[in-house]
């Protein structure tokens, strides 16, 4: 640990992990890495870690094909396995949206991805039944599926730190110091290293991130995700019975319910609503129980609950802020960011050493 970096990464989930690895991968600059807490001990930590292709807008589903190639090939490329399970992945969503999104789905079969799209009375997968309403449709990505979060986050961070990065745990940045228009170093609740010198500041923070750049007045960007959106997001883990039962991964944008299997006779289930908790409990298990069979027989087993930054547009941001130099935001991404993490994370490197004339 030092007083001086050439980059400063705020925040040790996926995103910050991500970036922190592929500037120490691909540049000589020395790169810092701090968390306030633990790494991974926010809405990565508790994300389903789902891997789908498919999204509303044309960036984050481009995002999220190369990102999956970055998964398949994590071991080859990181050294490790990031826990990457092929189930497929089942979308039931409303025809009036299929309508939307169609121009994606041609993008990502350019990209080799395979999408197949079914509008019959009823598809089963894994002996749970999807039943299509006339007005909806339901695809299916056979080759996504789900990894673990705190694995390809870790790997991202112990790789970094291989290439010469460092990177600190429960060591909190109060404030950024700004000289004129300029980043000039962040400020921490270390006593050691109270002040750290460095003109490149990413803001990868989560929630967080609005809170660190509110109190020296950044605008978050200048595009029209100018804030971000914190919502509180629950999963349930239950465990069942039958443990050769394995639940088909799958998001009902119909309903709002997803799940995904997570071996050793549990599986995670959730709802895209922001609720509290009691809501989302009585929710969830009035869903679930007309959609996966012999749902009375399942036992609740845990159940994760944090919070989550959205933009308001729903497609983050990952880019310098115009009013002060050297701060990079990378933040917002929340409900996809797993998806499209290694992407984004080795463009957001990009643009940073860029920033260096790298």
């Amino acid at each position: 640990m030092r007083n001086k970096y050439d980059v400063l990464i705020i925040g040790g989930g996926v995103f910050g992990a991500a970036i922190f690895y592929y500037l120490s991968k691909n540049t000589s600059l020395t790169v810092c890495l701090l968390e306030q807490k633990k790494f991974c001990s926010g809405a990565t930590r508790h994300s389903g870690g789902f891997i789908r292709m498919l999204h509303p807008s044309k960036k984050l589903s481009e995002l999220a094909a190369r990102s999956f190639k970055e998964y398949v090939n994590f071991k080859q490329n990181i050294g490790t396995s990031c826990g990457f399970v092929e189930t497929g992945f089942t979308t039931l969503m409303k025809k009036s949206d299929f309508t939307l999104i169609k121009d994606n789905i041609k993008i990502l079969r350019n990209l080799n991805i395979k999408i197949e799209i079914f509008d019959t009375a009823s598809v089963v997968f894994n002996g749970t039944h999807f039943y299509i309403a006339d007005d909806e449709v339901l695809l299916y990505e056979p080759n996504s599926g789900y990894a673990d979060p705190f694995k390809v986050t870790m790997a991202y961070i112990e790789k970094g730190i291989e290439l010469g990065g460092i990177a600190i745990e429960h060591h909190r940045v109060k404030n950024l110091i700004i000289d004129g228009d300029k980043v000039v170093g962040v400020q921490t609740d270390n006593k050691l290293f109270e002040y750290i010198q460095s003109n490149c500041v990413v803001v990868s923070a989560g929630v967080n991130t609005d809170k660190i750049l509110s109190k020296n007045n950044i605008k978050k960007s200048n595009t029209s995700s100018n804030f971000f959106l914190r919502k509180q997001i629950c999963l349930n883990i239950y465990s069942y019975p039958d443990k050769h039962t394995i639940l088909p991964t799958f998001m009902d944008k119909v309903s709002g319910l997803y799940a995904r299997n997570c071996g050793n006779g549990r599986c995670i289930l959730g709802l895209t609503e922001n609720l509290s908790l009691v809501e989302f409990q009585y929710k969830l298990y009035n869903i679930a129980k007309h959609v996966i069979p012999d749902f009375h027989k399942y036992t609740l087993y845990k159940t994760a609950n944090t919070f989550e930054s959205y933009t308001n547009d729903n497609l983050g941001i990952s880019e310098f802020s115009d009013q002060i130099q050297g701060v990079f935001i990378c933040s917002g991404w929340s409900g996809c960011g797993f998806k499209i993490a290694p992407e984004c994370g080795k463009q957001a490197a990009a643009k940073i050493s860029n920033f260096f004339n790298i």
